[in-house]
């Protein structure tokens, strides 16, 4: 594995969950490959390396969520006031999917659509509340939004059983503690793989088809 590889390894784990000095670095390297990269320095100053590892003064820490196992429970944690930083950190999530994804959230706005562009390699069926109160975004954003989103659609649900903020992937769930509007707030991301939560993927996935079909629906885009 080269220099780059190695810290990527790191990142992926949790190593940079808090600051590490080149020097913790290098002898976890060693520790755990018996490699010393001479061109450690030169590494840690690569692009591609910025984009997972913020310098500080005493060292370097995680730019964005470490990714762990597929098996494993993750949970991301989006810090109070640091807004940009926590909407990319939230669409570095999002851009990971692929394939057939459903998304229950009773909110719409823009935030949400902002986020939904992200999902370039999915096909997305978005299923949110029909009521005035919870669509903040105009029938012209829709429109404008459609018209670069073939693959995602929108639906508004009639009735009032629209609670938890969800998104279903084939073998994975995320359950949204603020929804898509990750900003100022402290905020979680819970990921569940299906080796955890195979029976409620099966439920919940049977519940959103059958209220994705329901005649009253409210095509939104």
């Amino acid at each position: 594995m080269t220099p780059k590889n190695l810290i990527e390894e790191l990142w992926r784990t949790g190593f940079f969950e808090k600051i590490r000095t080149r020097k913790e670095i290098q002898n976890r390297i060693f520790d755990s490959w018996k490699s010393n990269p001479s061109n450690l320095t030169m590494t840690l100053k690569l692009k591609s390396i910025k984009k997972i590892l913020i310098k500080k003064k005493k060292g370097w820490i995680q730019r964005s969520p470490s990714i762990k196992k597929e098996e494993d429970i993750q949970v991301y944690y989006f810090e109070p006031g640091k807004p940009r930083t926590s909407r990319k950190d939230f669409v570095k999530i999002l851009d990971e999917l692929k394939g057939d994804i459903k998304i229950c959230d009773p909110y719409l706005n823009k935030d949400t659509l902002e986020a939904l562009e992200k999902l370039k390699n999915a096909k997305v069926k978005f299923l949110t509340s029909s009521k005035k109160l919870n669509l903040k975004v105009s029938t012209q954003d829709l429109k404008d939004f459609k018209v670069e989103n073939r693959d995602v659609e929108i639906k508004g649900f009639p009735h009032d059983h629209l609670h938890d903020r969800y998104i279903l992937v084939k073998d994975r769930l995320f359950l949204l503690g603020h929804g898509f509007s990750v900003r100022n707030k402290e905020s979680f991301v819970i990921e569940l793989p299906e080796k955890f939560s195979k029976d409620l993927i099966q439920s919940l996935s049977t519940t959103f088809d059958i209220r994705w079909k329901n005649q009253k629906n409210i095509i939104l885009c």
